[in-house]
């Protein structure tokens, strides 16, 4: 369970908090895979589903210790928001003037990844190529950096540093043809049934989508996981 759900950058669940279900697969020849489904509180105070995500993937180890690895993802999100409408039948008080129905309007957001990276003991670089970036015809390449460090046992302090560049395509959200910069950091403690995590999270510049909403730029995030 978490405070908040970030995709490179963008902002699943409004500041909303929401639950995840993981499964993950690793077998002794490289090959792994995963899903997991998320749900959480939508504008209007409903719970829906809020994604489906999921990765099939090929890692080797080399003679120097570095691992590679090469795989596919595919993200099925939905973002809900508040909206409104001309409500039907509605009186016109004064012309061009016309009664609103407030709604919640559901944004689908999927997209899938082509990908590829390598990993040591505390650092990881990997690329990931969208043919169609949150189903908007945008072609996209995103880099995404990660480290992390064990001062004690326990206690495990992480960074994410992640640039999405546009590579062609004929999008309508306004600035998506310019790059985009997301960064991370946080600290997590380990114990035998989960985890504790707390994340602090920027974007820039503020992604306007879906169309007339502004994303949350920065964010303090704060996740509880338990180990199955």
């Amino acid at each position: 369970m978490e405070t908040d759900y970030r995709v490179q950058g963008f902002d699943l669940t409004n500041g909303h908090p929401d639950g995840r279900f993981n499964v993950t697969y690793d077998s002794a020849i490289g090959i792994y895979g995963g899903a997991s489904a998320i749900i959480g509180e939508t504008a209007g105070g409903s719970v829906h589903p809020l994604a489906y995500l999921g990765d099939l993937g090929f890692a080797k180890q080399m003679a120097n210790g570095m691992n590679w690895d090469v795989g596919l993802s595919d993200a099925q999100l939905a973002v809900y928001l508040p909206a409104t409408r001309p409500a039907p039948g509605a009186t016109v008080y004064s012309p061009g003037a016309t009664v609103l129905q407030a709604y919640t309007h559901r944004y689908d957001l999927d997209y899938a990844e082509v990908y590829g990276g390598v990993s040591t003991t505390h650092l990881s670089a990997h690329l990931y190529i969208s043919p169609d970036y949150l189903g908007q015809d945008l072609r996209t390449a995103y880099l995404d950096l990660d480290s992390a460090i064990r001062p004690l046992e326990h206690l495990r302090l992480f960074g994410h540093f992640g640039f999405l560049a546009p590579l062609g395509g004929a999008s309508e959200i306004a600035g998506a043809h310019q790059g985009r910069l997301d960064a991370s950091a946080g600290a997590a403690w380990e114990a035998l049934w989960g985890e504790l995590k707390v994340t602090f999270s920027a974007t820039t510049p503020r992604l306007p989508y879906p169309p007339g909403y502004d994303q949350h730029r920065e964010a303090i995030g704060v996740s509880l996981t338990h180990f199955f």
